[in-house]
């Protein structure tokens, strides 16, 4: 008999008597018992089984762990209680100040096929869109179907990206976890973004003051009692937004960016010329490379305006430091897509091995030390897979793989995936 026959619910008391709700403060006695919960879900510390690695946030296995998560800053945790048990559990981790991920939704395994997972996201969304603007980009495991269409239920099916290969061996003793990237934007200005632009018209000779002066006369309900900030943001997110790709991913790019078309406007490749000569003078030298030394995994980073071709040396070493490093097997690099640097960046990335792996609206945002200058960043994702490791964990579609992507090949997500094969 599985666990789920076990329980006594059926679907129909999950919709009328599962309850979902953000904690706020948490009793030792109560975060045991949801510390219990994720134990069960993901096994004793987060190994599902002997030989598996640990789930990669041990905060979430112990009490004090729970009473660390509910008491920070920047992370959000979403209870699901059936009958004053806890049956579920999803974190919202940030991103950045306007930007977060769902991080571990689990599912006690005693009520799962009761849809929960499902309601617990729709919950968790409904209490995160009562703020201003929040932009959600969230990593789906591959490995699970029910967890995908739990979220793409509920609006997480603007596919992203593919990060191949890139998590611990969390679920496979012998395979790192995929994740197929998805967004959603969240919140009253993101409610309202369609209709402003609608109501605006032609922004292309207006000025960034001529704009906010409009929004705020077009939207008094949401934009009326918003703060200076609040304004500036609004004033940028109706603006088209250029992003400049090498031109093989220019058309996947702009299937991509064409998901939030009801919300935004994205250029892909932008022919304005004098925009594009301002934006290339603007040139910087830093890069940062985020080498999590307990994972297998690393991230590297381009300021916006790197200069490659300045620094095609220090790049190369940073590089190659990584790749020869033992037990590392995937390097995702950030580019600042709004500068038309990011192109000769990702040709040379792709010189030494790495592949496409996302575009991501909105990913980073960025404050000037004076507070007045906002500034979001889309940016375009390119990965490096370890050929050992790509060898013994085949894409989908392959035979003996076990990645399974919502709606492949049909959808967005095959041609995804569809690319980061034939580059590979």
């Amino acid at each position: 008999m599985s666990a789920t026959t076990m329980t006594k619910y059926t679907r129909a008391d999950v919709a009328t008597k599962c309850k979902v709700y953000e904690l706020d403060t948490v009793t030792p006695e109560k975060a045991a018992k949801i510390a219990a919960m994720f134990n069960a879900a993901l096994g004793k510390d987060g190994v599902v089984a002997e030989g598996h690695q640990p789930y990669p946030d041990p905060s979430l296995f112990s009490a004090d762990g729970i009473v660390e998560t509910v008491e920070s800053p920047y992370r959000r945790l979403f209870i699901a209680e059936l009958d004053g048990e806890t049956v579920g559990g999803i974190i919202a981790d940030a991103l950045h100040e306007l930007a977060c991920e769902f991080n571990c939704m689990a599912v006690d395994p005693k009520y799962r096929g009761l849809g929960i997972g499902s309601f617990l996201v729709e919950g968790a969304k409904n209490l995160i869109n009562d703020c201003f603007f929040l932009s959600n980009i969230t990593e789906l495991v591959t490995h699970s179907l029910a967890s995908q269409t739990a979220h793409i239920k509920h609006g997480y099916n603007r596919f992203l990206g593919f990060g191949y290969a890139h998590y611990p061996k969390v679920f496979f003793a012998d395979k790192p976890e995929s994740v197929v990237w998805a967004g959603q934007l969240h919140g009253r200005l993101a409610r309202e973004l369609q209709n402003l632009r609608d109501r605006i018209g032609n922004l292309e000779k207006l000025s960034d003051a001529e704009i906010t002066d409009l929004i705020s006369r077009e939207s008094r309900v949401v934009i009326g009692k918003a703060s200076a900030s609040e304004k500036q943001l609004a004033t940028e997110l109706v603006k088209p937004r250029s992003v400049y790709l090498p031109e093989e991913y220019a058309c996947l790019g702009k299937a991509i960016l064409s998901q939030y078309a009801d919300q935004m406007e994205f250029r892909v490749n932008d022919e304005n010329k004098d925009a594009v000569s301002d934006k290339a003078s603007i040139r910087s030298d830093k890069f940062d490379v985020d080498l999590k030394p307990d994972f297998g995994h690393t991230y590297i980073d381009f300021d916006f305006g790197f200069d490659i071709k300045a620094n095609e040396a220090a790049v190369k070493e940073a590089i190659e430091k990584v790749q020869n490093t033992p037990g590392k097997r995937f390097i995702r690099a950030t580019i600042k897509a709004n500068h038309p640097s990011g192109v000769e960046i990702a040709k040379f990335l792709k010189k030494h091995g790495f592949v496409f792996h996302s575009v991501l609206p909105l990913y980073q945002y960025e404050v000037s030390e004076d507070g007045q200058s906002h500034k979001f960043h889309d940016l375009l994702g390119m990965q490096w897979v370890c050929s050992g490791v790509a060898k013994k964990n085949p894409l989908p579609g392959e035979t003996n793989s076990v990645i399974k992507v919502y709606g492949y090949p049909a959808n967005l997500t095959g041609k995804i995936v569809s690319l980061i094969r034939s580059e590979l």
